[in-house]
């Protein structure tokens, strides 16, 4: 206590303390280890700043955190949350939040799989938004004071919608209202948050095709009367000036925003020419555009927008005529819009009516006459490109009511149904072209500013013909190869040619199994990707159609006969629709006639000069007759067999030489 009460008076005579002996320093230390009566004395350490500690965590009732639970139930708020969503691993989530105040973030939602749950943190990925709860370490939330105190919120799906309409409409205004900003950091500030609005607004509304303008929190005159800085009596006029100057700047950094977005809006008027659309989707998007403008335009009047606007008039800010211009486009754009898209419901209305490809000739006409009518009443549709992609669009719709009527899955199960609706479509697309025609004709002899290019119009029509064509390319492949049952093939090879015809039927299940994935998107004329794969089919056929040919004339090696030889043509007769058989087929059905000829030579030989070599017999004179007469019963059998087998292989060359020397046989036995 004493040395306390003497402390202040040591400071202030520290002069005379100085003149006081003093044992010296190193002497002291010295003494100090020499000292006997303190040798080997461990000295106390000084005591460490420890942490306080820890309060004690709460304790509630069971019925108080019943309340709680009850209370958070009632402020979540999710998409398609019902009572029985709630789940007990979900309230033991919550009742740990409340029991534990070190967990200071609670948060509510829903998983991929639409199952409510809780955790003590923010989700990596949520399903339809979040509720959240916050709070301050070591807050303690209890039931009489929950709903006043408690801190929480949502968030939707969309997380920078959320993120959007916090700052843009809490954080923001807030911001630029308070006057504890440093001078030198405000300007920065400031331009930080419009600069993240502006980019952050752009990247969410613009992919919606919407244009959505940041209207910055500043500039306004009420809020400049209220500017706390300006109310200070220390704030000189050259500061005012400052502070004045570097809020135009902002302002003028906004409207050139303003301006550079709305252009980007009015330039786009049409279609992006790798995209095909029919009539509907050029409704649409016309639709869209209005929607569009009528929003800038409406954005355009906004009270705040328009002390902007002042504002910048004020300091003769170039922006304002730019921005004047702007609306004079967007007024004019809006109008257009809306002539075109008179026009367009009107063609629509009757493309509505034509969902069949069996009301072509009924619904054509109508849609053309429309379309010229439309070409002569429109301004915008007046001009040839545009009139162009109108007819485009006609002919997208052409190509989306033949490919509806195209079931794609008969191509594997019943691909002569298929190929007649594939010749179908064709013919209506066909069928369309020469109505264009008609109708074209007597514009280009009555209007003379009447000028498109039908190969652009058509070219939707003419690719899928084309595809219509491959499909129907596969549907006469899978005819042909798909109907082809296990075969017995005869001879002394038999085994071998039954092994290798396998081989070939198997290889056309492979095939065919490779193409049903692709075939989903044949009649599909924007996917480019088809061309590789019919180039791919294309040659798998032409190998196959080579393993084959090899097959048929390994088969016909060992034909020695007529009878052999028609049974091996009839077994290979639905090869006979591939055009790259047709030839090798008619070649051997003249050899099997040429078969035919031999047989009658040797029948028509003198019957005492016939040998029968296999038995070492030869006839004798009185046998000539019955001899000729098997013979003749012979040939007219064989006869018989070529006749009937005409029916289904054809005639050939040698068929018509053949039986006139077979009648003159015949006479003259």
């Amino acid at each position: 206590m004493e040395q306390q009460e003497n402390a202040e008076p040591v400071k202030t005579g520290r002069l005379k303390i100085s003149d006081k002996p003093t044992t010296e320093s190193h002497r002291e230390y010295l003494d100090m280890d020499t000292d006997e009566e303190e040798f080997g004395h461990q000295e106390t350490p000084e005591p460490q700043d420890e942490a306080p500690p820890e309060p004690d965590k709460p304790v509630f009732t069971g019925a108080e955190l019943d309340t709680l639970v009850k209370y958070t139930k009632e402020l979540t708020v999710l998409p398609n949350l019902q009572d029985d969503s709630w789940s007990q691993e979900v309230e033991e989530t919550i009742r740990e939040y409340f029991r534990d105040p070190t967990k200071t973030i609670l948060t509510v939602f829903f998983s991929k799989t639409q199952e409510l749950q809780a955790l003590l943190d923010f989700p990596e990925q949520t399903h339809g938004g979040l509720t959240y709860f916050l709070r301050k370490p070591w807050q303690v939330y209890r039931a009489d004071d929950f709903l006043s105190s408690v801190t929480f919120g949502s968030v939707g799906d969309r997380i920078e919608l959320t993120a959007i309409k916090f700052v843009g409409g809490v954080y923001a205004p807030m911001a630029f209202k308070s006057g504890d900003w440093p001078e030198i950091t405000r300007d920065e500030i400031f331009s930080n948050i419009n600069d993240f609005l502006t980019r952050a607004i752009d990247v969410t509304y613009k992919p919606m095709g919407i244009l959505v303008l940041y209207v910055p929190w500043e500039g306004c005159a009420e809020q400049e009367k209220q500017h706390p800085d300006m109310e200070r009596e220390s704030v000189t006029r050259i500061q005012r000036q400052k502070e004045r100057a570097l809020l135009i700047n902002r302002l003028e950094k906004v409207a050139r925003t303003w301006i550079k977005q709305i252009r980007e809006v009015l330039m786009i008027s049409s279609f992006n020419s790798q995209e095909l659309h029919d009539v509907a989707g050029e409704f649409d998007f016309w639709q869209c555009r209005y929607e569009n403008l009528a929003c800038i335009s409406r954005q355009l009047q906004h009270d705040r927008l328009l002390q902007i606007i002042k504002q910048l008039k004020k300091v003769k800010s170039s922006s304002i005529k730019d921005l004047k211009l702007l609306v004079s486009r967007v007024k004019s754009a809006l109008e257009e819009t809306k002539s075109n898209l008179g026009c367009l419901y009107l063609v629509l209305q009757i493309c509505k009516s034509f969902d069949n490809w069996n009301q072509i000739q009924e619904c054509l006409p109508r849609i053309l006459h429309a379309i010229r009518f439309v070409w002569t009443t429109s301004p915008y549709y007046n001009k040839s490109e545009n009139i162009e992609r109108l007819l485009c669009s006609l002919s997208i719709h052409v190509v989306k009511i033949c490919k509806s009527s195209i079931n794609l899955k008969l191509i594997f199960d019943d691909p002569k149904k298929c190929r007649e609706c594939l010749a179908s479509s064709i013919s209506c697309c066909e069928a369309y072209s020469k109505i264009y025609d008609s109708i074209t004709e007597n514009c280009k002899l009555n209007e003379t500013n009447w000028s498109v290019d039908k190969a652009v119009i058509f070219n939707s029509i003419g690719a899928f013909e084309l595809r219509c064509r491959d499909v129907s390319e596969i549907c006469d492949t899978i005819i042909i190869y798909g109907s082809l049952n296990k075969i017995s093939i005869g001879g002394t090879r038999g085994n071998q040619h039954e092994m290798e015809y396998r081989r070939v039927m198997d290889y056309f299940l492979q095939m065919t199994n490779e193409m049903r994935l692709c075939c989903e998107y044949a009649l599909d004329i924007t996917r480019i990707k088809w061309f590789q794969d019919i180039s791919n089919f294309r040659c798998d056929v032409a190998e196959l159609e080579s393993t084959v040919k090899n097959l048929l004339n390994s088969l016909f090696e060992d034909v020695k006969n007529v009878e052999m030889g028609v049974e091996t043509l009839y077994t290979l007769l639905k090869f006979k629709e591939r055009q790259g058989f047709q030839d090798i087929l008619h070649d051997k059905w003249t050899q099997v006639w040429e078969l035919f000829y031999d047989e009658m030579k040797i029948c028509s030989l003198p019957p005492t000069n016939v040998e029968m070599v296999a038995d070492k017999v030869k006839f004798s004179q009185s046998e000539d007759a019955l001899v000729s007469q098997i013979h003749k019963s012979y040939l007219t059998r064989l006869h018989k067999i070529l006749v009937n087998a005409s029916d289904w292989l054809g005639d050939c060359d040698v068929q018509f030489e053949v039986p006139a020397k077979y009648l003159r046989t015949k006479m003259n036995n």
